[in-house]
This record gives structure tokens, sequence and C-alpha cells, in this order.
């Protein structure tokens, strides 16, 4: 793949090498073709050295299957192109994703029931939590049956949508919990914190890693509150 003058062509060979082998054909087939139509969306040439080595794969599909594709439906939620650049740093396999737009149906729809919207469409505000969290792009990896199937999941705890939105909006990968994961922390939540639901919201807000490893009956999560 001919630099141009961006990136390192040591870095980018490092990036290649961790890649199949029909992937690594694939970017000195359609990568040039992928700058190309970065650059047309106003990207720089440092934007896109970073770009091709954190996520390589981007550049290995024709530029019209992948890359276009996913760019156009991150600036349809209001992204700029440099935001989604972000996004592609942050959560590389999200270039893996043929579309969004089954997940972009879903959680538009979710953002949509927020109370503090100010009249903003749910896509508007999908985008939002983007530019706030770009590595929630993550979330737009799943199918929408995945998606509603977590999603169903964690309003059966009890919280209501609002309160749901407004956790996410702190940490996007709570939407990303298994059914297991969800049943060992309700259980710590539950013995802590018994039934008062506001409190649990502000909880489900918290550092997942941390709610998963602690223990019933320990006072860690009255604590962290």
């Amino acid at each position: 793949m001919q630099l141009d003058g961006y990136g390192s062509a040591d870095e980018l060979s490092a990036s290649m090498s961790k890649l199949p082998g029909i992937r690594q054909q694939g970017i000195l087939q359609h990568g040039p073709q992928v700058a190309a139509l970065l650059r047309g969306l106003g990207i720089k040439s440092s934007e896109l050295g970073s770009l091709s080595c954190r996520c390589p794969y981007l550049f290995s599909w024709p530029a019209e299957e992948r890359a276009g594709v996913l760019f156009s439906q991150l600036m349809r939620l209001g992204l700029s192109a440099g935001q989604a650049i972000n996004c592609f740093e942050q959560q590389p396999p999200a270039a893996a994703s043929l579309s969004f737009e089954p997940a972009i149906a879903l959680l538009a729809l979710l953002m949509a029931a927020s109370s503090k919207g100010g009249g903003r469409s749910g896509e508007q505000l999908l985008g939002d939590l983007l530019k706030g969290q770009p590595a929630a792009v993550g979330l737009l990896q799943y199918r929408f049956e995945a998606l509603q199937r977590n999603l169903d999941n964690l309003l059966q705890l009890g919280l209501s949508k609002q309160q749901l939105i407004n956790s996410l909006r702190q940490n996007w990968a709570l939407l990303t919990c298994s059914p297991e994961q969800l049943a060992r922390m309700e259980a710590v939540v539950q013995q802590e914190l018994g039934a008062d639901r506001q409190l649990w919201s502000r909880c489900w807000s918290a550092n997942l890693e941390w709610l998963a490893a602690a223990r019933p009956n320990s006072g860690s999560v009255r604590r962290r509150l």
C-alpha cells in the first residue's frame, strides 16, 4: 500500500501482519482507494496514518463496501469524519461490520425515549453518545436481536428507560453485559441497596469491572455511591 507521506511503513507492516493473508492482500489492493475516499471527507494525512495502523482492516475491503458505508452511517448520526475515526481507533473490530443499520435502528429508538432530548431525534442523541464515548461504536457491531435481548434483560431489573439511558451515557458497556454477568451484579446490588431503584440507577452507571468483582454484603457498593 502506498503511504503517500502518511504513517510509518514499519507500523503499517506490523499492523498488517496481524491480519489473515487475504486481508493483507486486500489492503494492498484497496487501501489507496479507501485512503482517497477518506481524504475526500476531509481527513488529514496524519489522521489517515494513525487509522491505517490502528484499524488496518478498514482498508482491506473495497471503499464502497466497507469504509464508505460505515463512515456514511456514522456521519448521518451527526459525527464528523474525524469523530468517526476516533470510533474506529478505539474499537477496531467495528470495521468488520457490514453495516451498523440494525443496531442504529434499535438504539435510536431507545434514545428517542429520553426525556432530556430537547426535541432532538434518537439518531442525533445516539450520535451524542458516540461523540462522548467513541468506543460505544462497539454497540453498533451487535445484531438487532442480540441488542434487544440485552436491553430486555436490563429493563427486567426494574430500571426505567430513562434510567437506562442515563446509565448508558455514563458507561455504554452496560448494554453488552451477559445475563450471567447481570445476575451476579444484581445479587450484589440487591443485597446492599434493597429496593431503592434510584440508587440502582447510579450503581449501573459505575465502573462495571468493579461492580462485577464486588461481593455480596461487603458494603462496597454503598460506599462507592
